[in-house]
């Protein structure tokens, strides 16, 4: 799980560390798989990842929340 305090937020900690888990799993040939919520779907395009299901879940009457699960396939050369 990785997450930033919002005092830290913007400030490039989290993309230096995802980043780095990229060069790692490409330099092993690894498939990378992530579950995120819809508000980080795009952070995690930016990555290569790949929409690929998502699955929706009523929190309470009235109040529905949904997961998103991506994948990322290894390459040549990290982003």
């Amino acid at each position: 799980m990785l997450g930033t305090l919002p005092e830290y937020q913007g400030l490039g900690a989290a993309g230096m560390i995802i980043r780095w888990g990229l060069e790692q799993a490409d330099g092993a040939d690894g498939i990378l798989y992530l579950e995120s919520s819809p508000k980080a779907v795009a952070v995690y395009d930016r990555y290569g990842f790949e929409y690929r299901d998502r699955v929706d879940v009523t929190v309470r009457e009235g109040v529905r929340y949904y997961n998103v699960f991506m994948v990322r396939y290894p390459r040549k050369e990290s982003q």
